[in-house]
């Protein structure tokens, strides 16, 4: 397979319930917008070919903030068993979908610093090496 041909999924964890913020984490502000709005829009940016966002608590708070991005929502209805089970789902997802994706990146929502210039990277390092 080339490298041409490999394809990334990004996977953007925000499922959890923030139960220490006592509040929907995932809408808190970040510069000008969300947690949520600005980890998709840097995921967007990144040389992933997919985005996944796994949610899980508040899900209805959250769908309404990113229904306008192209992503696929992933809805965890065990999200309470924590961040493995979110992962064990979207990964179940992606398998299920058409396109064949041959790595799967995963982000968390609250990690707002991470941005895509260090998905990319990470994307590269994958393409030129196979591994990380």
């Amino acid at each position: 397979m080339t490298k041409e041909s490999q394809k990334i999924a990004l996977v953007i964890l925000a499922a959890g319930t923030s139960k220490r913020m006592k509040g929907c984490k995932q809408l808190l502000p970040w510069k000008h917008t969300t947690l949520i709005d600005h980890a998709i829009g840097q995921a967007l940016k990144s040389k992933a070919d997919r985005v996944y966002v796994v949610l899980g608590a508040h899900k209805e708070q959250v769908i309404q903030e990113i229904n306008k991005h192209p992503v696929a929502v992933v809805v965890n209805p065990h999200w309470m068993n924590g961040m493995g089970g979110s992962i064990s789902h979207a990964i179940a997802r992606i398998i299920q979908d058409k396109e064949k994706f041959q790595a799967v990146l995963i982000a968390l929502v609250d990690q707002p610093l991470v941005e895509y210039p260090h998905f990319n990277s990470l994307i590269s390092q994958y393409l030129e090496t196979g591994s990380l």
